[in-house]
């Protein structure tokens, strides 16, 4: 009935009413209409704020997944201590998804740590999967047990020095049916895309 439908709403609104300090630096790029409807979802969520601290979460998510790491990436943190979780995740076959944005930003030391790690057999062999996609502003980690998501600054770049993170259910959700849509709507990886 009506009072149910209101009801579903109030997340939502209690998620913009609880932020407003954040939005006020800070957009939802260019989300489409169906996640902005459903951001309520992302209401029972902790607030990180610095690098180190949203880098530390960061490298958490991905040690502590046990099925998948799926990643929508406007930069790529090429941080020893990320590489090593991510190698070693790798190595015990956990599947790796990533949409890079086609303005991706990336460490010049890339190519060289891409190589000596050998991930170009994980491509091979299905377990490290990669897609481009253009105008990406939100970023999302997301695995079966916890998520985070950074959405941009006015000028349209992904603040990664602040992060929205959760474990509960509708977090996560919100966090992977987002990462689907960013996948399916993404066209095969060109590494030389990365290296320009």
């Amino acid at each position: 009935d009506l009072g149910n439908a209101v009801l579903v709403q109030i997340p939502s609104m209690t998620f913009f009413t609880e932020n407003q300090q954040f939005f006020k630096n800070h957009t939802l790029g260019n989300l489409d209409d169906k996640f902005i409807q459903r951001i309520g979802a992302l209401e029972n969520k902790k607030h990180l704020k610095g690098y180190v601290k949203t880098l530390e979460k960061w490298r958490q998510i991905h040690e502590n997944a046990e099925k998948y790491i799926y990643n929508i990436l406007s930069e790529v943190p090429y941080s020893g201590d990320i590489i090593e979780v991510i190698s070693k995740q790798l190595k015990n076959n956990l599947h790796i998804r990533s949409v890079f944005s086609d303005r991706v930003i990336v460490s010049e030391d890339r190519k060289r740590i891409f190589e000596e790690e050998d991930f170009q057999k994980y491509v091979k062999n299905g377990i490290l999967e990669r897609r481009i996609k253009k105008n990406v502003t939100v970023v999302v980690l997301v695995t079966e047990k916890e998520s985070a998501v950074f959405f941009p600054n006015r000028e349209g770049t992904t603040d990664l020095s602040e992060m929205f993170y959760g474990s509960n259910a509708k977090f996560r959700e919100w966090c992977y049916d987002y990462f689907v849509w960013c996948w399916d709507k993404g066209t095969s990886f060109q590494e030389s895309k990365l290296l320009e």
